[in-house]
């Protein structure tokens, strides 16, 4: 769970086990009529039940890269309480801690607009595209030019380049509804031991001091090479 492409699922096919096939979850909003979920336990219970039609009962194996790592936790978390074995927990250079995106942020107590979408998209950008980069989408957003500061965006390569416009709009909202919701996430600790994978680049090593004080059962942190985006396409 995440925002993985198409490309970055089929990147990873060859190396998976015949013996464990993986099942990829699409974020809730994205579709004509649907409506984004609004916490990561909604998202969670939401993704659960699909997992659960396919296999309904454990052992278990979660992974989520990015906020679908936070994700994947509380499934975890979800399914433990369910008396569920839960055999891996894999998070691809997740944050336990959103704390400083809370500060970045002076969230609106009233309608939400896409301006207020844009500050928390680029709020969560900070630190995974080049300043000059954000100050353009910045200068963009806080003129109103939403439709242009997404396609800015994918053009850069934040988004897949082949999103037309609408979907674009919708991925914004789905993106922002996933902030607000990490913003107000309180993981809780779990008996189960966590992998973490860490991006090189960025100095993403001190992910694993949160994860560590949650994961009851230990943890084993690996990096791998490239940065936030590019830790999920080959040969990475």
């Amino acid at each position: 769970n995440g925002y993985m492409t198409e490309e970055a699922l089929n990147a990873i096919a060859p190396y998976l086990d015949a013996d464990f096939p993986v099942y990829a979850l699409a974020a809730i909003g994205f579709l004509d009529g649907e409506v984004t979920l609004q916490s990561i336990a909604e998202m969670a219970s939401t993704y659960l039940r699909a997992i659960r039609h396919v296999q309904p009962h454990g052992p278990y194996r979660v992974a989520g890269w990015s906020a679908g790592g936070t994700i994947a936790y509380e499934i975890a978390r979800q399914l433990l309480e369910a008396g569920e074995v839960v055999e891996y927990l894999g998070l691809i250079d997740t944050t336990s801690d959103y704390s400083g995106l809370k500060r970045q942020l002076a969230l609106p107590l009233g309608a939400i607009t896409e301006v207020d979408d844009a500050a928390i998209l680029l709020a969560s950008l900070a630190h995974d595209v080049p300043q000059s980069l954000l100050q353009e989408l910045q200068a963009l957003a806080a003129s109103g030019a939403v439709t242009a500061m997404l396609e800015h965006c994918r053009s850069a390569g934040i988004f897949h380049a082949d999103i037309d416009t609408t979907t674009l709009r919708r991925h914004l909202a789905v993106r922002a509804s996933i902030q607000r919701a990490l913003i107000d996430n309180m993981p809780l600790p779990i008996p189960v031991r966590v992998t973490l994978f860490t991006a090189a680049e960025g100095a993403r090593a001190e992910l694993a001091q949160g994860w560590a004080a949650l994961a009851q059962a230990g943890m084993e942190v690996l990096s791998v090479q490239g940065n936030h985006y590019s830790i999920m396409e080959a040969p990475n």
